[in-house]
C-alpha cells in the first residue's frame, strides 16, 4: 500500500503527486445526500474505529476524507460528530497503536500501517476543526452574533483530543524515524493557533488552555530546530488576523521557543 504524507491542501489528496491518492470513485460520489444517512455513516465509522483500532483509520480514510471535504453539506450536529470521531476516536486509537511505541515487534507492514494511520488521522482532525470553525463563524455573521454556538463546547473536546494524542506518543523517537516531521507537527500548531482568537475571554479559559497546550507541546516535544517553522506558522495563522492575534502569536512563540531551548536563536 502507498505511503502517506501531509498534503499542502486537503484536496491535494485527490490529484496525485503525493504518496497517497484518495479513490476517485469515492471522491466523485461525495457524501450521502440526506441527513439521517450522513449521521449513520459517521456512527458506522465510529464503531469501526472503536472495534478495530488503528487499522480501521487506514481502511476508512477515504470515507472520512470525503466527509471532511464536504463538511459544509453536513448539519451542525453531524459536523460536530464527525469532528469528535476524528479528533477523539480516530486520533485516540491511532496514537495508542503498538506501531508508534519504541521496541514494537510488529512486522514491517503492520508498523507502516500503524504509523500511517496516525498521520492520516492528524491531517483530517486538523482539517475538520478548521472547517467547523470557518462554517460556524460564517453562520454567526449571518445570524444572531450573541447566540452561543454549540461548536464552541465541542471545540474544547477536539482540542483536548489533539493534545492527548500528541502526549501519547514519543515525538522525539518518531521524529528520528521521520514518521512525525515538521509538516505533521504543524497540524497541531495550526489547530491551536487558529483556536486562540476564537476563545478569548475568561469564559473560554479551558479552550484557551487546550489551544495553548497544542501549540507549545508541538514546539517543545520536537528538536530545537523545529522552533523556527513553528513560529512561522503562528505568524501566518494569527498575526494576519488582528492585533490581538498578533499578541497571541508573539506570546506563544516566545514561550514555546524558550521552553524548547530556542529562545536565543
Amino acid at each position: 500500500m502507498n505511503g502517506f504524507s501531509v498534503p499542502i491542501h486537503l484536496k491535494d489528496l485527490e490529484i496525485g503527486g503525493g504518496k497517497y491518492v484518495v479513490d476517485g470513485d469515492k471522491a466523485a460520489a461525495g457524501i450521502p445526500r440526506d441527513a439521517a444517512t450522513q449521521r449513520q455513516e459517521i456512527e458506522r465509522i465510529r464503531a469501526e474505529l472503536e472495534s478495530n483500532g488503528a487499522p480501521s483509520v487506514v481502511a476508512e480514510f477515504d470515507a472520512l476524507y470525503v466527509l471532511t471535504r464536504d463538511a459544509e453539506q453536513l448539519d451542525a450536529q453531524a459536523r460536530s460528530s464527525l469532528a469528535q470521531v476524528l479528533c477523539e476516536t480516530a486520533l485516540g486509537v491511532a496514537s495508542g497503536s503498538e506501531a508508534l511505541k519504541p521496541g514494537a515487534t510488529l512486522d514491517k507492514e503492520d508498523l507502516d500501517e500503524g504509523r500511517k494511520a496516525f498521520v492520516m488521522a492528524a491531517v483530517l482532525a486538523q482539517a475538520v476543526v478548521e472547517k467547523c470553525d470557518t462554517i460556524t463563524m460564517r453562520e454567526k455573521a449571518l445570524k444572531d452574533k450573541k447566540k452561543k454556538d454549540a461548536w464552541s463546547k465541542d471545540r474544547l473536546g477536539c482540542l483536548e483530543g489533539l493534545h492527548n494524542a500528541l502526549k501519547a506518543i514519543d515525538v522525539a523517537w518518531l521524529w528520528n524515524l521521520r514518521v512525525v516531521d515538521e509538516a505533521c507537527l504543524l497540524l497541531w500548531v495550526r489547530a491551536g493557533a487558529r483556536a486562540l482568537p476564537l476563545c478569548r475571554g475568561a469564559a473560554n479559559g479551558a479552550q484557551r488552555t487546550a489551544a495553548h497546550a497544542c501549540v507549545v507541546d508541538a514546539i517543545t516535544s520536537a528538536p530545537v530546530e523545529f522552533g523556527a517553522p513553528a513560529a512561522a506558522a503562528l505568524v501566518e495563522d494569527l498575526v494576519l488576523r488582528d492585533e490581538a492575534g498578533a499578541k497571541d502569536a508573539a506570546d506563544l512563540c516566545a514561550a514555546g521557543l524558550c521552553a524548547a531551548g530556542g529562545g536565543g536563536r
